[in-house]
C-alpha cells in the first residue's frame, strides 16, 4: 500500500471512529496543534452528514425533536459510515438502522421509510404513463377482461400513524400534530417534477391492491359493488380510474408496457 493510501485510510479512520493514528502526520502550527486541526475536519464532516439527513428527513426531526434527531445522526455516522461516493444515498439505510438502534420507537423508523420513499420517488426514472385517450378508444366489450398495469414509480406504503400529517407540517414549517395511531395506505408518486403523496380511501386501496395482483377490471368493479352496491359501483370505478389516469398511476394495458 502506498504512503498516500495509508495516510488516506488513517485520515478516514479519524473522521469515522476518532482513531488518532493520523495525528503523527499532521503538523502543529502556532495557531493550533494537530488535535485541534484534525478536530476541525472531523466536526465539519460529521456536521455535513447531519445536515444531509436533516434535509432528507425533516418529518423525522419534527417527530423526534432536534436533540434526539442529532443523537441519532451522530450514531448513524459512526455505525453506518457512508459507502457510496454520492452523498445523495447516505440516508438509504437510515430507516433500517433506526429499527435496530431504537426499537422502542417504531414510528421513527416508519417516518424515515416514508421520507426515503418521497426522496426516491423524486429520482425515479422518467417512464410514460397511460393516456386517457387509450382508454377512451377501447370498445365496451373489452372492459370486463381488461387488466391495467400500475406505473412502476408508484409507491404505496401502509401507515400505522399520522406520519403524513407530521411531514406536511414540517414542509410548511408549522408545529406538527402529536403522533397518533392511524391506519391508512399512502400513495407516493412524482408528477410534473413534483413528488406528491396522499392517503387512499379504503375501497380505493383495495382496488389498487387487486390491480397489483392482476385482477381484470370486471373483478375490480365487482369488489366495488360489495362496498357501494351495484348502482354505485360503476360511477365509483369511473371516478377512481379517472383520478389514477390523471395522476399517472396507470402504466399500461394488459400488464404490457406502453410503447414510447
Amino acid at each position: 500500500m502506498t504512503a498516500l493510501r495509508t495516510l488516506q485510510r488513517q485520515f478516514a479512520a479519524h473522521l469515522l471512529t476518532d482513531d488518532t493514528t493520523v495525528a503523527g502526520a499532521v503538523c502543529t502550527t502556532p495557531g493550533a496543534d494537530a488535535a485541534t486541526r484534525l478536530g476541525v475536519y472531523a466536526h465539519a464532516y460529521r456536521q455535513r452528514l447531519h445536515e444531509v439527513l436533516a434535509e432528507e428527513f425533516p418529518g423525522l426531526q419534527a417527530l423526534a425533536g432536534e436533540a434526539a434527531f442529532a443523537g441519532w445522526t451522530a450514531r448513524y455516522a459512526r455505525e453506518r459510515p457512508s459507502r457510496h461516493p454520492n452523498i445523495r444515498w447516505y440516508g438509504a439505510a437510515f430507516a433500517d438502522w433506526l429499527r435496530e438502534a431504537v426499537p422502542a420507537q417504531p414510528a421513527a423508523a416508519a417516518m424515515a421509510e416514508l421520507e426515503w420513499a418521497l426522496s426516491t420517488a423524486f429520482d425515479a426514472p422518467d417512464l410514460p404513463a397511460l393516456e386517457a385517450g387509450r382508454l377512451a378508444a377501447l370498445p365496451p366489450q373489452a372492459w370486463p377482461a381488461l387488466r391495467l398495469g400500475l406505473h412502476p414509480n408508484l409507491i404505496v406504503l401502509p401507515l400505522a400513524w399520522n406520519l403524513d400529517a407530521i411531514r406536511r407540517a414540517a414542509d410548511a414549517r408549522i408545529t406538527p400534530p402529536a403522533l397518533a395511531a392511524e391506519t391508512a395506505d399512502l400513495a407516493i408518486w412524482r408528477q410534473q417534477r413534483r413528488v406528491r403523496y396522499r392517503r387512499l380511501a379504503v375501497d380505493e386501496a383495495a382496488v389498487l391492491a387487486g390491480m397489483r395482483r392482476g385482477l381484470p377490471f370486471g373483478a375490480l368493479c365487482a369488489a366495488l359493488a360489495e362496498w357501494h352496491g351495484m348502482d354505485a359501483a360503476a360511477p365509483r370505478a369511473a371516478q377512481v380510474l379517472r383520478d389514477w389516469v390523471e395522476a399517472g398511476w396507470i402504466g399500461g394495458l394488459d400488464d404490457g408496457p406502453i410503447a414510447v
